[in-house]
């Protein structure tokens, strides 16, 4: 009766610690780029898929309308390694 008591036991212990376990979605890290592409580009029209485009094609966009909503130097170079990266 006593080792069917502790297996019991073993069992309700095995059980609570497997239930009980905090298992996180996995969410993926977003890069500076990103959230500056998301905040910048938005403010002018809908986000474009980075795999629209080619890297040169990127690199003229990213420098042409980020001189225009007066993006920095920095900024366009987090937006611009963003959108190649994913392309």
């Amino acid at each position: 009766m006593r080792k069917f008591f502790i297996s019991g036991l073993l069992l309700i212990f095995t059980l609570n610690l497997a239930c009980g376990t905090n298992v996180s979605k996995v969410t993926p890290e977003v890069s500076s780029g990103e959230k500056l592409y998301r905040s910048k580009c938005r403010t002018c029209h809908t986000l474009i898929e980075p795999k629209k485009f080619k890297d040169e094609e990127w690199k003229t966009f990213v420098e042409k309308y980020g001189s225009r909503v007066h993006l920095s130097v920095e900024e366009k170079e987090k937006i611009l390694k963003y959108l190649v990266e994913n392309n």
